[in-house]
Parts: C-alpha cells; sequence; structure tokens
C-alpha cells in the first residue's frame, strides 16, 4: 500500500509540472496589430489548435476561434470556411431562453437565425465594417449554442453582486469607473504601499500622465504600440475613418492586458459562460465528435486554453491569425515621426500652463477663500489629466508584450 501511495503522488506531481509546463507556455495574446507584406495595418485574431484524447481513446482537434463582433465581411466568410469540415461548431450568443431549443441531452441551438440591433448595425457602420450576425448565419446544422441564457446571466450577476449585463447602460459604466480609479490609484503593476505613495506625489507634478506612465512602463514592463506611427500618419493625411479604426483596434488589443474586469476569469461574463462553453466541448466529446470549433470573443480565449489544458488535458500545437479588417497607409504631408514629436511637444506646453495656471487659481483660492476651497480647485486639474493618462494608456504602449520581446513562433495550422 505505501508503495502505491508513493506511485500514485508520482503521478499526480508529473501531471502537475506537465501543467504548470503547459501553463507556462501557453499563448496570451488571441488579439494583435501586424503589418502585411503590402504595407497595410492589420487587426488580427487567433485560431488556436488543441489536441486531445476522446471517450474511446482517438484524437480529438478543438480549434478555439477568437471572434471580433464588428469586423470585415471577408472575415466572418474566412471563420465559417475554417468551420465548415468541423463535426460540432460551438459558439457564444446571450440571448433570450424563448430563442434557443434544447433537446433531451441538454445540448443548445437557435431556433432561428438571429439579426443585428440597429445599434449593433450602426456601430459597425460607423467604422465601415459589418457586424457579426449581419454576415454570420449561427442558425445552421452542426452549430451549437455554447452560452449561457441572458436570464441566467443576470441571475447569476445579481447573486455575485455584479453589474447587470443589458440591464442599464449604468452597470456597465460602474464597471469602467471601478476598472480606472483601480488604475489611477495602484498602477497596472498593483504595486506595494510605497509605490502608491510614490504615484500619488505624481499628481502633482507638471503633466503626471507622462510620469504615471513612465512608472507603469518601468514596473510592469510594455512597448510602443504598433499604432503610433500609422495613426500619426493618418492624422496628417487627414484620413479621420483610419484614424478610427487604428484607436479601436488598439482599444480592442488592449483589452487583454491583465488587470481589467472585462478579463476577470472570476466574473459571470467571462468565468461562468467559459464554464459552459468547456461543458460543451465535453458534450461534443462525449458525443464522439473528432473535431471541434469553439467561437468566442477574443477576451475569453485566456482562460478557454486554461481550461482545455488544465480541465481536460488538452495541449496547444498550433495557431494561425484572420485579419479582422485592415488599414491602408496614406502618404501625410510630414513624415509620421515629426507628427508625433510635435504632438508630444504640444502636450508638454500644454501641460506645463495648465499646471500654472491651477497653481495660480489654488494660491488665489487658499487667499480668499481658506484651504478647503483650494483643495476643491484642484479638482479639475486632476480629472482632466486622469482622463489623459487612461486614454493614453490605452493605445499608447502594449501591455502584454516586452521592449525588445519577440512574438513565440507556432507552427501554422493545417
Amino acid at each position: 500500500m505505501i508503495g502505491l501511495g508513493r506511485n500514485s503522488k508520482n503521478v499526480l506531481a508529473s501531471r502537475q509540472e506537465k501543467v504548470s509546463r503547459r501553463r507556462s507556455q501557453a499563448q496570451t495574446r488571441f488579439l494583435r496589430i501586424e503589418r502585411s507584406k503590402e504595407g497595410r495595418v492589420e487587426l488580427q485574431s487567433a485560431v488556436a489548435r488543441f489536441f486531445g484524447t476522446g471517450k474511446d481513446g482517438s484524437q480529438v482537434q478543438v480549434d478555439l476561434v477568437s471572434l471580433v463582433h464588428v469586423a470585415e465581411g471577408e472575415y466572418y466568410r474566412r471563420i465559417q470556411e475554417q468551420c465548415a469540415s468541423c463535426d460540432r461548431v460551438l459558439f457564444e450568443m446571450i440571448t433570450t431562453r424563448e430563442n434557443v431549443k434544447v433537446d433531451h441531452g441538454g445540448r443548445k441551438t437557435l431556433k432561428h437565425r438571429m439579426f443585428p440591433t440597429a445599434q449593433q448595425i450602426q456601430t459597425a457602420g460607423a467604422y465601415g465594417l459589418t457586424s457579426q450576425l449581419q454576415s454570420m448565419d449561427c442558425f445552421r446544422e452542426g452549430w451549437y449554442l455554447a452560452d449561457l441564457e441572458k436570464e441566467e446571466v443576470q441571475k447569476l450577476q445579481e447573486r455575485a453582486q455584479e453589474a447587470v449585463w443589458g440591464a442599464s447602460a449604468w452597470g456597465s459604466c460602474a464597471q469602467n469607473i471601478t476598472d480606472a480609479l483601480r488604475l489611477l490609484v495602484g498602477g497596472r503593476s498593483r504595486g506595494t504601499v510605497k509605490d502608491k505613495l510614490v504615484r500619488a506625489l505624481l499628481w502633482i507634478t507638471p503633466c503626471p500622465e507622462a510620469g504615471l506612465l513612465l512608472l507603469d512602463w518601468a514596473w510592469q514592463g510594455g512597448r510602443p504600440a504598433p499604432i503610433l506611427l500609422p495613426l500619426a500618419s493618418a492624422l496628417l493625411a487627414l484620413d479621420y475613418p483610419a484614424s478610427q479604426k487604428l484607436v479601436f483596434a488598439q482599444d480592442l488589443v488592449s483589452g487583454q492586458a491583465s488587470g481589467f474586469t472585462a478579463t476577470d476569469p472570476e466574473t459571470t461574463l467571462i468565468g461562468k459562460r467559459n464554464e459552459a462553453a468547456i461543458a460543451a466541448v465535453s458534450q461534443a466529446i462525449e458525443d464522439g465528435c473528432k473535431r471541434i470549433a469553439v467561437l468566442y470573443g477574443g477576451l475569453h480565449m485566456k482562460d478557454l486554453s486554461r481550461r482545455l489544458e488544465v480541465e481536460l488535458d488538452f495541449y496547444q500545437t498550433g495557431e494561425e491569425w484572420n485579419v479582422v479588417w485592415g488599414v491602408d497607409r496614406r502618404p501625410a504631408t510630414l513624415p509620421a515621426a515629426v507628427g508625433l514629436a510635435v504632438a508630444c511637444l504640444a502636450l508638454l506646453g500644454i501641460d506645463a500652463f495648465d499646471w500654472f495656471n491651477t497653481l495660480a487659481i489654488v494660491v488665489e483660492s487658499w487667499a480668499i477663500s481658506g484651504p478647503y476651497a483650494a483643495s476643491l480647485s484642484v479638482l479639475p486639474y486632476l480629472l482632466r489629466h486622469a482622463i489623459v493618462y487612461l486614454s493614453l494608456g490605452r493605445w499608447l504602449l502594449e501591455w502584454d508584450r516586452e521592449l525588445f520581446q519577440e512574438e513565440r513562433a507556432r507552427p501554422a495550422v493545417d
């Protein structure tokens, strides 16, 4: 019995070591911005391929297909082509129970084709793109819903005291405010009390956003965002649609960085829905499917890949990247680097004027009305620079990449 116990412990330790090694090598970026050979700046989403073992010991393939919900029409056509040879396609969609059909085994399908709302069409149209439901039909043979119904999502969020999805705009706003306050106080590295004190002192200096971003970069790492020069070129060329797309792309990619509620696996919108997706994968394996595609938003994929490896003992073998949309670089009247330099100098000049003007107001308020009024007069200054800091932090740097880090290449999927 002692020998058997030791052997069991060795097997368990070996398994834990294997899982730990896989997690350390796991893919963490499922959205990226790259420049094509033709010079286009492209937002790309990943297809990560995993292999594991089915119930009969045969090999099972699972493709995690990262989705962006507004894109060029060709993007959705390509994804549907990639899924054509799959035994089962599992997709995300939060919809009401009245739109869902459940069979005797608990598998969910749509009762009819779903169409985008007017707001979704308007949002996509503002960027010259199309919404997912305009171009992708999920009401088809072999496509199954791997998500929670709207009613269940709201119930779980109420139980967890989270902002309720779809209930009001204030819930989403409150979540964004919470994320913003965490960044303003603790930064992206979530440092010690001493670190937070240093950050607090920077708020009373000229151009505090520059010092705060430098601290974030020094303590956590990061590198300049790939859109900087293309964005400067687009602005100098007065190409407003291209600049909109570039900022939107960087905003999506920045959302992958740790520390945001939108990627927290403990929340209902990520964690509980991912549990439903993994349960659907397990059901598909139990049903004998050999090739499965999981279509979920890019911000879900880091946790989904972890669950595949840890809970189902799958391993990643390759990846492929789909072009979500691209932006052609147009020639500008000035070189992009010159434009960036001018913008930086302009920001420093405006910030210096703002700081001296605020200091004068504080001194005058103190002299006339006392320290309480002087303290209140600082608030508009702090609010202005907090907005600048949060905005620049979203698209100025890539927080999940090191300055000289090369992306680890994986084999392309077949």
